[in-house]
Formats: C-alpha cells, structure tokens, sequence
C-alpha cells in the first residue's frame, strides 16, 4: 500500500510538473509572439510606404511588368532611372559605414540575418541591441532601394534578438534560451509569410544540417501563430503573391523528380556563385579598401544591374506571380534566374543588409518555371505554375538543409496540400543530390557539434556512469597533521604519491595534502618547522554509488588528481578511518573511460 502510495505520488507530481511545464512555454510563446508580431507589422509598414515613395513617386517606375517581348524595353522606360544606382550605392556606403564603425564584427556573422541567428543560437556570434537596430533598419532601407534582398532574414535576426533579451531577463537556462530564441526566429518568418506552422518547422530545422531541434517545437508553434494572429489582425491578410488552385496526376511524378535534378543544380551554381562573389571579390576588397568603401561598390554594381534589369531588384513577388501563373517566357526563365543571382550575390555578398529567403524563392519558383515548360510540351493540359509553386520550396529546402518546413510553407501559402506529394519526392531529390551545398555558414551538422547541446548530452552521460565502476582498489599513503615541512621534504623525494591522507593522534582522517600545494610552500620555507595541518585542505570523498558527473565537480572544485572512495558518505570524520578508504578514483581514468564511452556512441 505503501508503495502504491509513493508511486501515486511521483506520477501525480510528474504530471503537474509538465503542466506547469507547457503553461510557462504557453506564456513565453505568447509574449514572444506578441512582440515579434509587432515588429513584423512596424517593419512591413515601413517597407511597403518606402517602396511606394521611392519607386513609384520618385523613379515613376511603370505598374507594368515586363515580361515577354516587352521585357527589354524596361530599360529605362521609367524617369529618374539614374536614381537607382544612387539609391542603392547611397544605402550601401550608409550601410557600411555604420557597420565599421559600430558592430564591425557583423560582417563575420554569417550569410544574412537568418544566419546570424543561426549562429547565436550556436553560441557563435554575440545578440547586441546595436546590431539588432542597424541590420534591420539597413534591411528595410537595402530592400526598398531596390536592392535585391528579402525582409525575412534581418525579421528573423531582430526577433530571436528580442527573444534573447527576454530569455536573459527572467534568467532562463541555456537550454530555455536557445528554445525562446528559436521561437523569435519561427514567429518572425510566420509573420511576413503568413505561413505559422511551416515557420515554426523551419526553425528548429535551419539550425543543423543533419538534425532539428525538436525540444522547441512547442515553443516555436505557439510564438509564431501568435505573430501571425497580431500581424493578420493589424495589417489584414497580406499576400506577397497570388498562387492559383493546382493539382497534379501520378504520371507527372518523373517530371517533379526531373525537377528536383535541376533545382540541385540551380542550387549549386547560386552558391557557387555567392560565395566566389562574395570571398573572391569582396573578402579581398575589403581588406584593402575597408568595409564602407566594399559595401559601396557592390551597392553600385546592384544599381547599375536594376537600372537596366529592374526584374531583378527588390524580393521580386510580382514576378514570382507570374511565374506561378505560367506566363513568363522559356528563355527568359534562364535569364531571370541568372540575373537574380548576380544581384544578391552584388547585395547580400557585398555585406548590405537583408535576407536569402525571398531570393530563394525568386530562383526556384523560375527553376520550376522551366520544367513546367517542358512538361506542357509532353502534357499539354498541365498546368506549368504548380511547377513554380514546388521549385519554390525544394531550391530552399536544398540550399538550408531542411527539408520538411519549406514544404509545409508553400501548402500554408497555396492554402492546399494537393501537391504535397510531388513536394516530398521533388524535394528528396533535391536534397540528396544536394547534401554538399550549403548556404548558411553557421549551421552544424547536428546536435553533437553544439557546444551547448554536447554541454548537456556530456553531463547526462556522466550521470549514467557510476563511480563504482571505475574506482581503483590502491592502498594510500597516510601522514599525521603533525609531521614538519622538512620531513615531507624528505618523503616528497622518496615517494611517486600526489595525495596524502593527513590523520590526527587517534588515527582517523581529518584532511588531504596535495604534494601540487605545497611545493611551492616547501622551497620557500624548508628550514622553518610548520606542520603540514597550515596547509590542508578539507577532505572530499566519493561513494561507489556517486556518479561521474559529481565526481567531475569535485575533480574541478578541488583540483585534485585523485580522490578517495568509500563505501557510505562521510558525515563526520571524528570516527572516520583508513579502513573506511576502499580505493581511490583517478581524473585521469575517468576521462579516458569517458572518451572511450563517447567514442562507442558514435559508431552506433
């Protein structure tokens, strides 16, 4: 009965723990959502009235899009089109100068805003309120310039930020820090996409290549469908592009596969071509010219690109439309993939401030394009957008290892998981062709490789491990607390012991002596006659039931080599004796057991 009582009793406790457990992450998620969801409408406000004043009042750009034979007359079909390159050449000296001059560590933080937050939650890169309020209010400005850069990375920065500061006000654990963290990043993208579930996947996803963060899913679910909600309630439903119904038939299937070939390939020739841009011709220039001036000229070169090819500038929504709806051109597919390509290259390589996602996009939704176009040619009934709709999802997929939250973005978009089948075999295609090509700097490969997750797997393997089963049967050596300085002197040159267990008139134990504490002592004061009790120190042991990890902290508290074990924890040690020592534990066998244990882990 008694047993049943206590059994009772844990589990009851267990229970409300957890629910305690999920009300806290309810309240967090809430709170984070909240102001995440507030900054995404701020911040969107801001862009959209800055886009419309700059180009359409000021650049007079015209409401038409440029596609099919009219696409090269978009050249300078629109007054002030020198203004372009003067905008995003002016934005990017503004951008590096504040750089340089206030957070000029930033320009090793990663590819973009998402990658900064990657590493953050790595413990790689520092969360400070100056690179917070720089890298977005540059984003908003990069973006409505004309440069070619999305909102979603400098968001994505600037709420995990915030989510950050909250999580070291209330004193959260490492563990509760990186979750809240993740939870600003998930609300931040399901904001500006409209698309909370797959924010929230994508978030515990981007931070690993091989792995996800699964202990923050609660966390990331509740923020980013509470910033959803703020966004959707102030700004009303937002749609960045108008995507159509589609189905699909099963004998389409070998198409979508074919398309995941060529989106790996896409894939792999942007970063290819990000990253020699980006260490080939502006790592370099900005060691011999400086930041400012490196940042100015790849705002120039953006500008004089977007003054001959405006398709390319900005995130390019309204031509992700078009695609999506199958009325851009074959060739010009190609060209538009290439072109968006060099301009975040010129953009985001150059160090100007703004995100890969919306870029992404612009390339898979035109890799798409393009096998929507050779399959109307095989099927004519099929419709060559849905072909956008998926490249949209795999191209990211495969440039951010992640494979699940992309997919589930695109179905909240789409508002129908009629493609979610030809998702899932395109973008598993895509991903394995791709498992060489990565985007995001920062990512580790899974949890093994973070310091804090490995932190936390390193203690609860010590805590499996019983120092029972790795303590030496070794017999000591004992002196009394009486003995003089120059006596040990004497047995310091006879004896290979680094431990003496110091005992009193009656024989029971009363302290240690560590031979690295006293040789110092002894040079110095050889010819006085101090007994050693002046320089011990209090006895620790350990039981054969304690286990390793409080044999580590007390390895780290007293620096010892070595410590006794016995067989029951001492109380007192008025009548504790030699015959209470059963062994001795070795710091230097329990890392090497350790190592060994670690070792076996991987190879399973």
């Amino acid at each position: 009965m008694k047993y049943t009582s206590s059994i009772y009793y844990l589990a009851h406790n267990l229970s409300r723990y957890k629910r305690m457990l999920t009300i806290k992450w309810l309240i967090l998620g809430l709170l984070i959502g909240l102001i995440s969801g507030l900054l995404a409408v701020v911040a969107f406000s801001i862009l959209q009235y800055l886009k419309l004043l700059f180009q359409q009042d000021f650049l007079a750009m015209p409401t038409e899009l440029y596609t099919e034979q009219t696409f090269f007359s978009a050249i300078f079909s629109y007054s002030r089109y020198w203004a372009i390159p003067l905008a995003t050449t002016s934005v990017a000296l503004l951008t590096g100068f504040l750089v340089q001059k206030y957070i000029p560590e930033a320009v090793y933080s990663g590819t973009d805003g998402t990658d900064a937050m990657i590493g953050s939650f790595h413990d790689k890169t520092k969360v400070t309120a100056k690179t917070l309020a720089i890298k977005s209010s540059t984003s908003i400005l990069t973006i409505s310039s004309g440069a070619s850069a999305g909102l979603e990375g400098p968001l994505t920065q600037l709420s995990s930020g915030i989510a950050f500061f909250v999580a070291k006000a209330l004193k959260l654990s490492v563990k509760e820090r990186k979750a809240l963290l993740l939870a600003g990043a998930a609300s931040g993208l399901g904001a500006v996409f409209q698309a909370p579930l797959g924010a929230a996947i994508t978030a515990i996803e981007i931070v690993y290549k091989k792995d996800f963060e699964s202990d923050a899913i609660l966390s990331t679910i509740i923020s980013a469908a509470t910033a959803y909600s703020v966004f959707h309630l102030l700004l009303g439903p937002q749609t960045l592009f108008i995507i159509p119904q589609f189905s699909f038939s099963p004998i389409e299937l070998i198409f979508y596969v074919l398309l995941g070939f060529l989106c790996s390939f896409t894939a792999y020739l942007y970063i290819k071509t990000f990253k020699y841009i980006k260490y080939r011709v502006f790592t370099p220039l900005r060691e011999k010219i400086g930041i400012l001036w490196a940042t100015g000229f790849g705002g120039l070169c953006m500008g004089i690109l977007a003054m001959f090819f405006p398709q390319f500038s900005s995130e390019g929504y309204q031509y992700i439309t078009l695609a999506l709806a199958g009325k851009i051109p074959f060739f010009m597919l190609f060209l538009f993939i290439f072109g968006k390509m060099l301009a975040t290259s010129f953009t985001i390589g150059s160090g100007m401030s703004g995100g890969s996602f919306a870029p992404a996009l612009f390339m898979g939704s035109m890799t798409g394009g393009i096998i929507g176009k050779i399959t109307l040619f095989f099927l004519p009934h099929t419709n060559p957008g849905s072909y956008s709709l998926v490249g949209m999802a795999i191209f990211f997929s495969c440039i951010a290892h992640a494979p699940i939250g992309p997919l589930i973005v695109i179905s909240e978009l789409s508002q129908s998981y009629n493609l979610l089948l030809p998702l899932i075999f395109a973008s598993a295609t895509c991903i394995l062709l791709g498992k060489n090509i990565f985007l995001y700097e920062n990512q580790k490969n899974s949890k093994f490789d973070t310091l804090g997750q490995t932190q936390e797997l390193h203690s609860s393997l010590f805590e499996m491990l019983l120092v029972r089963d790795y303590y030496m049967k070794e017999e000591s050596s004992y002196i009394s607390e009486n003995t003089p300085l120059s006596e040990i002197a004497t047995l310091l040159n006879t004896s290979t012991e680094t431990l003496f267990i110091v005992q009193n008139e009656q024989k029971n134990i009363r302290s240690l002596l560590d031979v690295k504490d006293i040789e110092d002592v002894i040079l110095k004061e050889i010819n006085q006659e101090h007994t050693i009790k002046k320089f011990t120190k209090p006895f620790n042991s350990l039981t054969i039931n304690d286990n390793l990890q409080t044999a580590l902290t007390l390895f780290l508290e007293t620096n010892h080599d070595k410590i006794p074990v016995s067989f029951e924890k001492v109380s007192t040690l008025v009548d504790f004796s030699a015959q209470n020592i059963i062994g001795f534990l070795r710091k230097e066998d329990v890392f090497k057991y350790y190592a060994k244990t670690l070792q076996s882990l991987k190879e399973i």
